[in-house]
């Protein structure tokens, strides 16, 4: 299961050294010689993978909290469909509570389209 696990990591494009630390740390906590025979082996690799998939991805930094009556800036990035909008959205929604009396817009995708005139419709026979 272990080997599985860190083949579907590398083909997701995690670096190879990440899922080599991964495999010796969780290799270094279950001892399976020692496991008593009673216990689900899977469960423990399972439960292993996850603390260490937990310990690989904690900052180890407290998260960002925004600072009421100051402006708080947030830049989201990342590649085109990724849920940037979804995100920005979703956290307005929570952020637009009573904890920050204002919430701004997501910038456009395009910088042009900021500076654009508006023109208005013009149609044949209208004064």
């Amino acid at each position: 299961m272990l080997k599985d696990v860190c083949m579907a990591l590398i083909e997701s494009d995690v670096n190879v050294q990440l899922v080599r630390q991964l495999r010796e740390n969780v290799r270094g906590v279950i001892n399976f010689e020692e496991m008593a025979g009673g216990l689900n082996k899977r469960r423990m690799i399972q439960q292993a993978v996850f603390q260490e998939l937990v310990r690989l991805m904690d900052p180890g930094v407290a998260p960002w909290q925004p600072v009421k009556g100051r402006p708080n800036t947030v830049m989201l990035v990342g590649l085109q469909g990724s849920g940037k909008t979804t995100t920005a959205h979703k956290a307005g929604q929570v952020l637009s509570a009573p904890q920050l009396a204002h919430l701004h817009g997501v910038r456009g995708h395009l910088p042009g389209w900021g500076v654009r005139p508006v023109q208005a419709e013009r149609r044949q026979g209208r004064d």
